[in-house]
């Protein structure tokens, strides 16, 4: 049974989302502050899963510092949990390193679609080799320390970032269809209402452009993307 610890100081949602996940056969626990989680964290260990609310109320850390922090001493998904749709918020969140990110009110149907994304992609990584790497051109992805390298410049990309590049690379010069990408990273087909994809791939895209002009991702309009060569480099 997967364990998903909630962290949000709303007590209403606190008792709503844990009864809904828990007759999905997920076993819950939640905190209304980070200082909480992580005693819980160092009692019961190493969650499956965090579902994280971008404001936890005054006086406490940013929704965002939280993440960060997360994402740096674990390995596992961050769902950042909102009411604020601004895509500036949105932007923040996925810089911070959160696997998704959620609008209130939501349908539990599109929170478990979201989850089952998030843990697809983290089974698979740790079931793959010690040193996977994926090449095209000149560039080189590992995939497990999230290092993009093209020639002798490297980045260091986020988890989402890394299934992105992994589905360009093995497309790569050809087309990569939004369904596939979206259905990869959130379990579901291409809404053109949500912006996710759109400001991943707007991330990624900067990343690649600081440490090579050879390699950029196109836009095709209607379609998906496609990683290819161009012909200047720097």
């Amino acid at each position: 049974m997967k364990k998903v610890l909630i962290i949000d100081d709303d007590h209403f949602f606190h008792q709503v989302i844990k009864s809904q996940l828990e007759t999905q056969d997920l076993k819950c626990h939640t905190c209304k502050t980070y200082a909480a989680a992580r005693e819980w964290i160092a009692t019961q260990g190493t969650p499956d899963i965090i579902l994280l609310d971008y404001d936890l109320g005054p006086g406490q850390k940013s929704g965002i510092d939280i993440c960060r922090q997360i994402k740096e001493t674990m390995s596992l998904p961050v769902i950042m949990v909102s009411g604020d749709e601004r895509l500036q918020t949105i932007v923040a969140c996925l810089d911070a390193g959160a696997d998704q990110y959620i609008l209130k009110p939501y349908a539990l149907e599109e929170l478990l679609a979201r989850m089952r994304a998030a843990f697809r992609l983290y089974d698979r990584t740790v079931a793959e080799p010690a040193e996977p790497i994926l090449n095209a051109g000149a560039i080189s992805l590992n995939t497990q320390s999230g290092d993009l390298t093209i020639g002798d410049a490297a980045v260091r990309l986020t988890d989402m970032e890394v299934a992105v590049t992994r589905l360009l690379l093995q497309h790569f010069g050809a087309l990569t269809d939004r369904d596939e990408l979206c259905q990869t990273l959130y379990g579901r087909n291409f809404d053109p209402a949500n912006r996710s994809l759109d400001v991943l791939v707007g991330r990624l895209r900067k990343k690649i452009a600081s440490i090579s002009a050879g390699y950029a991702i196109k836009n095709v309009r209607g379609k998906g993307y496609r990683l290819h060569p161009t012909t200047g480099r720097r």
